[in-house]
């Protein structure tokens, strides 16, 4: 676990550095930075912190569904109700449209 929160921390970073292009930044990303930088991120227990990291690499990779499966419901439902309310939508739809590329839905499947 150590060593995948190191690695989260090391994609953020490197997502967070400044690039050739600016203005285009991922939405998952940006929430995740401002999630990082709010006043209540630092009151989440160390859990839920590392889990914010490993979400954000996991949809970056296109690894998302399987954390997800991983987790359960009971601790992904567990997550978003420790978020703020105004982040709980963000985070949800943000992870959809993540899995949805993971997992493209084909019209009349």
């Amino acid at each position: 676990m150590k060593v995948l929160a190191i690695f989260a921390v090391f994609l953020a970073v490197v997502y967070g550095a400044p690039s050739a292009d600016k203005d285009k930044v991922d939405p998952f990303i940006s929430l995740v930075q401002e999630i990082e930088g709010s006043t209540f991120f630092p009151t989440l227990d160390l859990d839920d912190r590392l889990l914010t990291f490993e979400m954000l690499s996991a949809a970056e990779t296109t690894n998302l569904k399987p954390l997800l499966d991983k987790l359960g419901y009971i601790v992904l439902l567990e997550y978003i109700d420790a978020l703020p309310e105004d982040y709980q939508h963000r985070f949800v739809r943000y992870s959809v449209e993540h899995l949805q590329n993971e997992y493209p839905i084909v019209p009349g499947s």
